[in-house]
């Protein structure tokens, strides 16, 4: 896991699908629809915890490192897919839209729930 000083999360390291090998992340991620995400998140027990969750939009954008690509930091987080991560946070309407973030240039914007998404889980803060 990492853990930021700042906000006080404990991020898993690696993608669900993703193994920690000491050095990086293996496999491949897997992705799911933000229904099945939310539930995979209440069923996972990582580390020798089980109070995971779905990271909150503000807290998902933190992992955001502008100007890079993809634009997350490698080293604390190798191995990410550059593409689509679901947050927790439901959609502007709230009906059928969540919101994620796109780590291949870091833009964050909402889409349909049906979207396959990654999944990297978050622990702590709220």
């Amino acid at each position: 896991t990492v853990l930021d000083t700042q906000t006080n999360l404990q991020w898993m390291r690696c993608a669900l699908g993703q193994t920690w090998n000491s050095q990086t992340c293996i496999g491949e991620a897997k992705k799911f629809n933000w229904n099945d995400a939310i539930k995979i998140a209440k069923e996972t027990r990582h580390v020798g915890y089980t109070d995971w969750r779905l990271p909150t939009i503000d807290e998902l954008k933190t992992l955001i490192v502008k100007d890079q690509r993809p634009a997350i930091d490698q080293q604390a987080f190798p191995d990410t897919p550059s593409s689509l991560f679901w947050s927790g946070s439901p959609g502007p309407d709230y009906s059928n839209v969540a919101w994620f973030v796109c780590f291949y240039r870091g833009y964050v914007d909402h889409g349909s729930r049906d979207y396959d998404g990654y999944v990297r889980l978050v622990r702590g803060g709220q």
